[in-house]
């Protein structure tokens, strides 16, 4: 849980109005235990890092997008501008974290749930990490 792993290098705190831009801009409510955790840890970069996904393991989370817009900083809606063009056409998603690779973690919008997944950028494929953002930060090594 977020309140278990060290976090440093936040940015500036998000309000209530920075989170309803992003939800707006997307037509999805960000996941509730997510919401909750950026008010504290918005931008951070965690002690722990590492992740594995189904056939690789390894993965390196760098540190969460900020949700905050400081004069065109970088956001997840400006994230999703820069790649939406890469994306098949069908996913829903919001990014949310990025690895030193170029991917993205990001939550993909279902019909009944919204599971973090890995987006990988050199194939446009996305793979299933766990079922919310709690459990991924259970998963971190």
């Amino acid at each position: 849980m977020t309140i278990d792993i060290e976090w440093d290098r936040c940015d500036l705190p998000i309000t209530e109005s920075d989170l309803i831009v992003v939800e707006k801009f997307f037509g999805f409510s960000l996941p509730i235990d997510f919401r909750n955790a950026l008010f504290h840890i918005n931008g951070g970069r965690p002690f722990l890092r590492e992740f594995d996904i189904e056939n690789r393991s390894g993965c390196v989370f760098v540190k969460l997008i900020s949700f905050k817009d400081n004069n065109g900083s970088r956001t997840p809606i400006t994230v999703f501008k820069n790649i939406e063009n890469w994306l098949p056409k069908h996913l829903k998603i919001v990014p949310f974290a990025d690895d030193p690779f170029g991917n993205f973690l990001c939550f993909s919008y279902q019909e009944n749930s919204c599971p973090v997944v890995f987006l990988d950028h050199e194939t446009s494929t996305v793979t299933k990490v766990c079922n919310t953002f709690t459990e991924f930060l259970d998963c971190l090594k």
